[in-house]
């Protein structure tokens, strides 16, 4: 038997650039993807200002989708996010680290440059999440 343990992190673009996705080697560390709707975020105001990024694990035993990807600015200003989406009794967290002069929020949360978040709506099998680039 298997079991979709689907994660979906949206992000919508405050910012006045464009943010390119970019997916590091050996990733993920589990599961299938990450896949992304839009591979340029376009800036505040485009119509192209949100995507999704998705990685789903079908193996009822294995640890569940986890992995690293990126949301790039230029060469000097990069947002890391990380998932683990476990299977299990342990937490899901998405964690962003923005760039001097940017933060990243959820409706849930707060907002500052370093933010792990582990909101309700990540504790499904399908779980999902928005996450706001802005500027400070």
């Amino acid at each position: 038997m298997t079991i979709s343990r689907l994660i979906q992190m949206s992000f919508v673009n405050n910012t006045s650039a464009a943010l390119t996705y970019f997916l590091p080697a050996n990733q993920p560390v589990h599961g299938i993807g990450p896949t992304v709707t839009n591979s340029n975020l376009g800036p505040l105001g485009s119509s192209a200002n949100t995507s999704t990024v998705s990685s789903n694990w079908n193996n009822a035993l294995a640890p569940g989708p986890e992995g690293t990807y990126q949301w790039n600015l230029d060469a000097s200003n990069v947002f890391t996010v990380s998932y683990d989406h476990p299977a299990g009794a342990r937490e899901t967290w998405v964690k962003v680290v923005c760039p001097p002069g940017y933060v990243c929020s959820s409706p849930s949360t707060g907002s500052n440059g370093v933010n792990t978040f582990t909101d309700p709506s990540l504790e499904q099998h399908e779980a999902a999440i928005t996450i706001t680039i802005s500027p400070v």
